[in-house]
């Protein structure tokens, strides 16, 4: 889901991206040779890591042309930040901001690193960690983590029935609810419903605090039993 955000990105702060996905490295044997050939043209070059194999060639050929170059690398696992020849703190920050995920944040952390090392004069915010589900609603930026909340700001018309729209986490931090969920929210509230949408992920991670759809229609959509 990292892709259309960064493409995003790069058109609004008008920076040049060459971006290649996960799966053209698994599936295209010349895509390490693109990115080697990208990486000598390119005033910073990101990586972030994983634990597909292909990284075996890949870190070998990175390496042998990181000398003189701007260079991070980042992942899950803590070894994934060896290839990084730049500010170790940046590094972290970078990551941070993929990890939020998110259009803005994914904007702020490119106007961050045209700040940091490609010397242009930007204003960016720091990430902002967003929770795993939220109430959402197309008429207000707010994320609403309370029932409660929501109808405080909502002021539905009680005597109007209630219609739950459930909206993938992705579709969110994407804004690709803009183009398909959020509609079919206003035109419910145009046939004089009154809406709660949520969105949320498919599986649970009690760890962490994700909950599956079941778990967020029984957060959101239920009290004392009853939708």
């Amino acid at each position: 889901t990292y892709v259309p955000m960064l493409r995003k990105a790069a058109e609004i702060t008008d920076t040049e991206l060459f971006i290649v996905p996960f799966h053209s490295l698994e599936s295209d044997p010349s895509a390490q040779d693109r990115v080697i050939d990208a990486m000598k043209d390119s005033e910073l070059s990101v990586f972030y890591k994983s634990n597909q194999a292909y990284w075996d060639d890949l870190d070998r050929k990175i390496k042998a042309n990181s000398e003189g170059r701007n260079v991070m690398s980042f992942g899950i696992d803590p070894t994934y930040f060896g290839l990084t020849n730049v500010d170790h703190e940046d590094t972290v920050t970078t990551f941070q901001y993929f990890r939020a995920h998110g259009q803005k944040n994914i904007n702020n952390m490119i106007r961050f690193l045209r700040a940091k090392y490609l010397g242009f004069d930007e204003t960016f915010e720091q990430p902002v960690f967003l929770p795993w589900q939220a109430i959402v609603h197309p008429d207000t930026e707010e994320l609403f983590e309370s029932t409660e909340d929501y109808i405080g700001w909502y002021k539905p018309d009680e005597s109007k029935p209630w219609v739950g729209v459930i909206i993938t986490r992705s579709s969110w931090m994407t804004e690709g609810c803009f183009g398909v969920d959020y509609p079919v929210v206003k035109e419910l509230e145009a046939q004089g419903l009154n809406v709660i949408t949520i969105y949320t992920m498919s599986t649970n991670k009690t760890d962490v605090g994700q909950m599956n759809i079941g778990g967020s229609i029984d957060r959101y959509l239920i009290r004392d039993g009853k939708p």
